[in-house]
């Protein structure tokens, strides 16, 4: 019974430690999914009306992208564009995910907003595709605006394109007044990150500072993807716009393959109540300019060329080399020839071709750290098949296996090719050649040539080669055996 209680003790001790554990963890609020959303400024789908087929509201239909061009499914607050072009889209139901197909437009020449959810509270929207979509987005007002906006009274929405989603925005403020701005994104965090690829063109016609915003945040902008962005506010009335500016927080530029700002003044460095946020960059390379920043990611891959090689014979090894990024770096190789590969950890391509092939290319791609890559073309020459080797060793006598052709070595042993009799020679006894058959005398020279054209000699033999006393030559699988002197030929 003891034993009992001192186990219940120490039972209940641990669940109220695990208890006031769970307490201690910091609280993360899920906004509910949005449940409908207006598509075309005024076409309101929801359970009831989930499609927009012919720029029309539809209980039912296909997403096709051709008849219907919107989707919208209640249970997840996903609302599916494909090849939609339309007014502005809005919401204020809860957090809204916009899926990409195809090319999609929001026209909102005349309105304030393009996309906007303005959910009680804050709703957020997230800008995604699993096929390369594009959203593009143009606003032309004569009012305070923004193209992409997550605000409703007193309370802020996140706004984060993902996936490979590409997001183009054009907006333009023709407002003079002193206090009409031009914004691309609006929200409290805004994030970049996947391989998501931005551009904004944010201008304003207003004679004010900071009247041209690509991107405002309430508190932190994050760029973090392996895709593009492009920031451009250099097109405005007075001297200062500002790429970025956020209120609290920083602006942090993870990774990206390319980000471009352009701008006059400040640039990213804030406006006259908020003179300095943090702007962050790393593992880049910087270009700048009066008016423009330019920030490329700094990875890069080198590597030299594989040279024509022979089947059975294995290369000399080549590394490729990756600077720049962050490792590790994890590399990969396509269209290497057979039997050639390449280390996945240290870029060495090595190995012995396997089979003949004419010359090509190869390509060769480095993934680092953060998912970033490179890839580049090397080339490789033909590879042929290896030649026979006759003149070798005989395994059961240290003599050369084809003693007619070849000669034993004496400085390492090896049979070497013997240089070739020349048949062509003075008989030292008389002024005549040796093989008077197959050879002539040369009357300018006195030296023995052979006889160009047909053989001048008896018989019915021709051939090629010609020996004094007796030749073997390997030919296929047999031999050839010719003694001049019988004028007689046997083939084994």
């Amino acid at each position: 019974m003891k034993n009992f209680r001192k186990m219940s003790k120490k039972l209940l001790f641990s669940l109220v430690v695990v208890a006031i554990g769970i307490l201690l963890l910091p609280i993360t609020v899920f906004a509910a999914p949005a449940t409908d959303v207006y598509v075309n400024s005024t076409s309101l789908l929801n359970v009831t009306y989930p499609y927009l087929c012919g720029g029309v509201r539809a209980t039912t239909g296909t997403l096709d992208g051709t008849t219907c061009t919107a989707e919208f499914d209640y249970t997840t607050g996903t609302l599916t564009l494909w090849n939609y072009s339309g007014r502005r889209i809005t919401t204020n139901s809860g957090d809204l995910i916009v899926e990409l197909i195809g090319s999609n437009t929001i026209d909102s020449v005349g309105d304030t907003v393009g996309l906007w959810n303005y959910t009680t509270g804050g709703g957020n929207i997230t800008i995604t595709s699993a096929s390369n979509g594009i959203l593009n987005i143009n606003v032309e007002s004569a009012g305070d605006s923004d193209a992409i906006w997550a605000y409703s009274t007193g309370a802020w929405g996140d706004v984060s394109i993902e996936g490979n989603a590409t997001v183009n925005i054009d907006h333009t403020c023709t407002n003079t007044g002193l206090t009409y701005r031009a914004r691309g994104i609006t929200a409290n965090n805004i994030s970049i990150l996947d391989d998501a690829s931005l551009s904004v063109v944010a201008k304003s016609a207003s004679p004010t500072d900071y009247m041209a915003h690509a991107l405002r945040a309430q508190h932190d902008i994050t760029i973090d993807t392996t895709g593009t962005v492009y920031l451009d506010v250099s097109d405005h009335t007075f001297d200062n716009e500002a790429v970025g500016i956020v209120d609290t927080g920083a602006f942090y530029l993870d990774k990206a393959a390319k980000l471009t700002m352009l701008f006059s003044g400040a640039g990213y460095s804030g406006n006259a109540s908020n003179p300095g946020p943090t702007f962050i960059p790393r593992l880049f390379d910087v270009v700048k300019t009066s008016g423009s920043e330019v920030y490329t990611y700094s990875l890069a891959l080198s590597s030299g060329n594989i040279p024509a090689s022979v089947v059975g014979t294995a290369i000399t090894s080549i590394t490729v080399v990756a600077t720049g990024g962050e490792d590790p770096y994890t590399f990969s190789a396509s269209g290497l020839p057979a039997g050639l590969s390449i280390n996945s950890i240290t870029g060495v391509i090595s190995g012995t071709p396997t089979s003949v092939g004419a010359s090509g290319t190869a390509e060769i791609t480095v993934v680092d750290e953060n998912w970033m890559s490179r890839t580049i073309t090397i080339s490789y020459g033909a590879i042929t098949e290896e030649e026979p080797n006759f003149c070798e060793l005989n395994p059961e006598s240290p003599q050369c296996q084809e003693p007619t052709f070849c000669d034993l070595n004496p400085e390492d042993e090896e049979c070497i090719t013997s240089e070739e009799p020349n048949f062509c020679e003075l008989n030292p006894e008389s002024p005549q050649c040796q093989e008077p058959d197959f050879c002539e005398l040369n009357p300018e020279d006195e030296e023995c040539q052979e006889i160009l054209g047909d053989n001048p000699g008896t018989g019915d033999i021709s051939l090629a080669i010609i020996v004094t006393t007796s030749l073997i030559a390997v030919m296929g699988i047999g031999y050839v055996i010719y003694n001049s002197r019988k004028k007689t030929v046997e083939v084994n």
